[in-house]
């Protein structure tokens, strides 16, 4: 059923073809749930060499890529014989030839997609479809605008809504005076920050239960990997405290938080002995804190509000009436924008019981599978 309407094929068919599909899905689910040594000793890559693990892997990629383009390749075959309904490769070609799209689809997407599709038995078909439609819906009605509705450049990175990143750039915007949520080598430094930042905080150290063995996390790497996550943030932070102390730097009409800080250390009639790392620890607080706690709760409102559509109508009645009358923190913000704007609703197909509640291991409690809702202009 998968392969029909992701690829336009049956592979329940006895020959070659079905026996080369099922064996890469075999060794490809095998290789998820494989022992690779280095997954839990990273210095240690020669031995998953020498157990053949490493080769066993790539062999595998490299067979579900050749697969993958060998499908792409007969899609765009001018010869292919037309089927009366499309699949999903066919929609995302659509996607990429499509002269009015600033979407940039490569072939590589479309591979992670369709090995998504293949691996993943509860995805959504129609949802899929869904969201492919939709998204070119909201590009020929911004381009059929006279004139055109400028947009960002359109990525598969951006072109859905990013919870964390809408809570990172209020943060950024309220603490450092800063946008972070433009495409570019900044945003890409400030989100794997705030990645690596809480890996490390949820992270397994031995130290912490045993603290003689020390050695061990050395030897894992993760002593290292702490060490350099402490001194990019370090370094992050001291080129946000120079930057407001350039007295070339642009004035903003309203004083972020560092500004602020700022302030307070320069002013001869207070008391504080605030110093460079007592500033970067406060900013430590807010950047790390504010942003992952603030977007797992928004994700965590909307996940319980599509549960139960009557309270979900509730509450958007609710906030409709009083929107604007007074200020609201990040989360009730967010949410309240969220719960304003647009009527919520589920994919095609999807019924309210799919919706889990499953939780990602670490420090925050974050929903382990992605919350997908699709947003209707209220």
């Amino acid at each position: 059923m998968i392969c029909r309407v992701a690829f336009g094929k049956s592979y329940n068919k006895e020959g070659y073809e079905s026996r080369r599909f099922q064996g890469l899905i075999c060794e490809a689910q095998a290789m998820m749930g494989g022992f690779f040594v280095s997954n839990y000793f990273p210095f240690t890559g020669w031995v998953d060499t020498i157990t053949g693990m490493r080769a066993r892997l790539e062999k595998n990629f490299k067979e579900f890529d050749l697969f993958y383009q060998e499908l792409i390749d007969d899609h765009l075959n001018p010869n292919r014989q037309k089927s009366s309904q499309e699949d999903i490769l066919d929609i995302l070609l659509q996607l990429k030839k499509d002269p009015f799209t600033s979407v940039d689809l490569s072939a590589d997407h479309m591979k992670a997609l369709l090995m998504v599709q293949a691996k993943h038995k509860r995805v959504n078909v129609r949802a899929v479809k869904h969201w492919c439609r939709q998204i070119l819906r909201g590009l020929l009605y911004l381009h059929s605008h006279d004139p055109p509705v400028i947009h960002r450049y359109l990525t598969c990175d951006n072109i859905f809504a990013n919870v964390m990143s809408l809570t990172s750039s209020m943060i950024c915007r309220v603490a450092f005076g800063k946008s972070c949520n433009k495409e570019g080598y900044e945003s890409r430094r400030f989100q794997g920050l705030i990645c690596e930042a809480q890996a490390m905080m949820g992270g397994f150290f031995v130290s912490n239960y045993f603290p003689f063995t020390g050695w061990v996390d050395t030897i894992t790497g993760m002593h290292a990997r702490l060490e350099k996550n402490f001194k990019d943030l370090d370094l992050f932070y001291q080129e946000l405290i120079d930057d407001h102390l350039n007295p070339n730097r642009p004035k903003s009409s309203q004083e972020d938080i560092l500004d602020i800080l700022l302030q307070l250390k320069k002013d001869p009639f207070t008391s504080v002995d605030l110093s460079a790392d007592h500033m970067k620890a406060l900013l430590m607080d807010i950047f790390i804190a504010g942003t992952d706690t603030g977007a797992a709760t928004i994700t965590w409102a909307m996940t319980a509000l599509i549960k139960d559509p009557a309270v979900l109508k509730k509450v958007q009645e609710e906030v409709r009436n009083v929107v604007g009358k007074k200020g609201v923190a990040t989360v009730e913000l967010a949410l309240a924008n969220l719960l304003y704007s647009f009527d919520w609703e589920l994919p095609d197909g999807m019924k309210k019981e799919d919706v889990d509640t499953d939780v990602k291991p670490g420090l925050t409690m974050h929903k382990k599978n992605d919350l997908c809702l699709v947003a209707k202009n209220y």
